[in-house]
This record gives C-alpha cells, sequence and structure tokens, in this order.
C-alpha cells in the first residue's frame, strides 16, 4: 500500500481506520483533567484561617514569619506578667493556656480575646456587653439553658460573681471555664425520688 499524502484541508486520513478516534479520546482526557483540578481544595492563607482566626494577622511572633507561607505559626510564649486559661469541655477534653500576656484592667472577657488571638486560639461568643454580658459559647459549644450544662467560670479556684465582661484579673491568676450543670462537679446519677 502506497502512503497517501494529506492535502491542507485534510486534518486525519479518510482511508485510515485509526486516525478517527484520537481527538475524541484528547477531548476526553482534557475534560477529565480539568474536573479533577476543579475539585481540588485550593489552599488559602493559613494564617488567617488558623485556628481561633477571625481574618489576616500582621506579620511577627503571632503572625507569619517573613517569607513564610507554609502554615500558621504558633504564638511565642509572652514575656512578662502573665495569666492563665483552663477550658474544660466536661467530657474529659481541656484546652490550657499556660501564659497569655496580662494587661493592666484585664476582665475575664479581656483573657478570652488575648486567647483568641493566641496561636492555636480559640473562639468564643456572647451576648451583651459590660455588667450585662454573658458568655454563650467556646469553640462551638453552646450553653444548654436551665435544665443542661452551661459554661461557668472562676478566677483562682473562686466562681465567679459577676459578669465576666467585668471580673477583674489579677496577674499570675488562673481562669478556669468549664461546661457542666449547675454546680462544678458532675452528679454522679440523676435519680426520680
Amino acid at each position: 500500500m502506497k502512503p497517501r499524502r494529506l492535502g491542507t484541508d485534510e486534518a486525519w486520513p479518510s482511508d485510515s481506520g485509526s486516525g478517527g478516534w484520537v481527538f475524541p479520546a484528547l477531548l476526553a482526557l482534557i475534560v477529565v483533567l480539568v474536573g479533577v483540578v476543579s475539585q481540588r481544595p485550593w489552599r488559602t492563607d493559613p494564617v488567617a484561617t488558623a485556628p481561633g482566626a477571625t481574618g489576616p494577622v500582621a506579620d511577627g511572633p503571632s503572625g507569619r514569619e517573613a517569607g513564610r507561607t507554609d502554615g500558621w505559626i504558633p504564638s511565642v510564649v509572652p514575656q512578662g506578667e502573665t495569666v492563665s486559661l483552663e477550658i474544660d469541655f466536661g467530657n474529659g477534653v481541656q484546652k490550657r493556656f499556660a501564659a497569655l500576656p496580662w494587661r493592666p484592667e484585664m476582665t475575664v472577657a479581656g483573657l478570652l480575646g488575648e486567647a483568641r488571638q493566641f496561636r492555636p486560639g480559640l473562639q468564643f461568643s456572647q451576648q451583651g456587653e459590660g455588667a450585662g454580658g454573658f458568655l454563650t459559647g467556646i469553640d462551638g459549644l453552646s450553653n444548654q439553658g436551665v435544665a443542661g450544662k452551661n459554661w461557668k467560670f472562676e478566677v483562682d479556684s473562686e466562681h465567679g460573681r459577676a459578669s465576666f465582661c467585668v471580673q477583674a484579673v489579677a496577674p499570675g491568676a488562673h481562669v478556669l471555664w468549664k461546661f457542666a450543670l449547675n454546680g462544678y462537679t458532675e452528679p454522679e446519677a440523676l435519680t426520680e425520688p
């Protein structure tokens, strides 16, 4: 068989049985590749999406080090006077901040704000401010109301007597938030009389 020379208007030889499948196969491969690439989870700014992050973080010790973009950076241990914070989720899981920076006139709410900024941080929600401020949840675990578990705090082993927005925190203090029933200890079992 004598080879046939293609004309300028012919893309594939018409008398060859092997050439007609190449274009559809190539097109199918491109469609599959586009589908795979579009399903890939694209990486966002890891510093801004670190646990407890609320938005972009400036460069520095609690943010991104110069030229580093491979993940969020833990905060450095604060210098000067500090306060410790412990979160007890009531199921055996606890989150501890051994040393958060203390500020003059700091309140329990201010301490939670420091923990939110710290890496890795925490999230919290509240209703109201000042003497009427009320914590409604920590890290997505919300108060359950009168018959359920709720967030309660103590400062240096003393139960909070005021709103967490106005309760003062001294340097070196330990603040505990516990998700529990009306008291700070869980009853062994609830029985009906």
